[in-house]
């Protein structure tokens, strides 16, 4: 309440020192009038302006090393409490629909080794497998992804399959994995790489963090 009646004071002190510096003098009466107007016209699509700068759902993939195999753990980060945007009222739009699919290739020779995977996503509110899921604004994990399964008896690597294609089992190597994230039908690519020895594991950009941005 104070803070949004704080900013109407800031929008007509701007415009008032504008219409000085414009026209050397300070507003008459019915002048006085069209700067409240336009104060108040400019307050209503601050909200609008800050949403679509702020507001924009926010996709943090986590690259994890299981003894199962290889997960990525999903979620649309909200906005901190108590923030500037908290304070105007911003909140994190929801992601209404988020696909996932990737291509399978060596790295190196870029041998395509797996055409285009459209993986299923673990739904983490109802627990179910879907091609398709919404990631509401939460700070606890909200999808999961299985990439490649791990057998840590027989040392066995197995890339999932989908509806089209069966998994396939790895040789040991470096292989580079496309994913392409459909965030609202908006596509986002992100490469990255994982190798196949005694044990399976990611290899990314900074081995300090399994967090990255993808939105």
């Amino acid at each position: 309440m104070f803070f949004a009646i704080g900013l109407i004071l800031l929008a007509l002190v701007i415009l008032v020192i504008a219409f000085v510096g414009v026209f050397g003098r300070f507003p008459d009466n019915w002048e006085w009038v069209g700067i409240v107007l336009a104060g108040i016209g400019l307050l209503m699509a601050i909200p609008s302006a800050l949403k679509m700068l702020a507001g924009k759902p926010k996709l943090l993939a986590y690259f994890r090393n299981e003894p199962g195999g290889l997960v990525i753990m999903l979620k649309n980060i909200p906005l901190r409490k108590g923030g500037i945007w908290h304070r105007l009222g911003i909140r994190r739009d929801s992601i209404e629909s988020l696909e996932v699919s990737f291509e399978l290739s060596e790295s190196g020779s870029g041998t395509v080794k797996q055409p285009i995977i459209h993986t299923t996503i673990y739904d983490h509110a109802d627990g179910v497998k879907k091609n398709r899921v919404t990631l509401p604004p939460t700070f606890s994990v909200g999808a999961g992804i299985e990439v490649v399964y791990w057998d840590s008896n027989k040392k066995v690597a197995t890339l999932v399959g989908d509806a089209q294609r069966q998994p396939l089992q790895l040789e040991r190597g470096k292989y580079c994995i496309k994913f392409s994230f459909l965030i609202d039908g908006i596509p986002i690519n992100k490469p990255t790489n994982f190798v196949v020895g005694e044990n399976v594991m990611w290899v990314l950009p900074n081995p300090d963090r399994e967090d990255y941005r993808i939105q």
